[in-house]
């Protein structure tokens, strides 16, 4: 093997060293996510006060070839933002769930199909229950517990592991192929 190719291979198996370490701490990111979205089934409630419901105008882009942004996709989601008192302080969030954030509802394709969608949904409502955190009464949610997007962080890290472990493999391989005589 010539220098220039164990040089390469070394990058290589930086590389797979890299998306592995990438998956690990993703992974560990996951976990926590999953904990603290199991933490919220237990928290308490308080009935809250809901302030606003918007409809958020979300852009996807891609830059395009000179370096603009092309605008690609725009979707509507739901954003609710809400009160709620715990021992005598008020407290402001705009949180549903761990994993959705301050999104509210699906993804909409126009702003009239979202804004339907909150007339229907939220009309009238101006109570709801709000789950906070004991130790923490500014951190507050919605909908307790797991959703899609809570899960979303470990499956990612998991895939990163798997790929950083696989071309290892495949490189150390090659490393000991191009070592034989």
């Amino acid at each position: 093997m010539t220098q220039e190719q164990d040089k390469n291979l070394q990058i290589l198996l930086n590389f797979g060293n890299g998306l592995l370490i990438l998956g690990l701490l993703l992974m560990a990111f996951g976990i926590y996510f999953l904990i603290l979205g199991n933490q919220t089934v237990r928290w308490p409630s308080v009935t809250g006060e809901l302030a606003n419901v918007m409809v958020i105008r979300q852009l996807d882009t891609d830059p395009g070839a000179s370096g603009a942004a092309k605008r690609l996709d725009t979707k509507y989601v739901l954003r609710l933002d809400y009160r709620y008192d715990v021992e005598g302080s008020t407290y402001f969030s705009s949180r549903v769930s761990i994993g959705s954030g301050s999104t509210a509802s699906k993804e909409f394709n126009t702003r009239k199909e979202a804004e339907e969608e909150a007339r229907n949904t939220y009309k009238g409502v101006k109570e709801l229950p709000v789950y906070y955190d004991p130790d923490n009464p500014s951190e507050a949610v919605l909908k307790p517990g797991w959703n899609l997007g809570t899960f979303v962080p470990s499956l990612i890290g998991l895939f990163l592991i798997a790929c950083g472990w696989y071309f290892r493999l495949v490189i150390k391989r090659a490393m000991v192929k191009t070592t034989q005589p």
